[in-house]
């Protein structure tokens, strides 16, 4: 409550020289699971409408757009 606040505030903040290399790390660590995601899938049948076929990412072709 403000009331019982202290007059002065000690702020600490994090190196802002060190947020670029912090975010760049969930950048690609959230980047290797959507990958890890998309690989590990699997054909599976669908329900609605019923006889076809969800078909998994052919990973070979994923290698290739990764690899340019």
């Amino acid at each position: 409550m403000p009331q019982f606040s202290p007059a002065v505030v000690m702020k600490r903040e994090l190196n802002i020289e060190l947020l670029d290399n912090l975010y760049l790390a969930a950048v690609q660590s959230i980047e290797e699971a959507v990958v890890n995601a998309m690989v590990a899938g699997e054909e599976v049948p669908t329900v609605r409408p019923e006889g076809l076929v969800c078909r998994a990412l052919n990973t070979d072709r994923l290698r290739a757009i990764f690899a340019r």
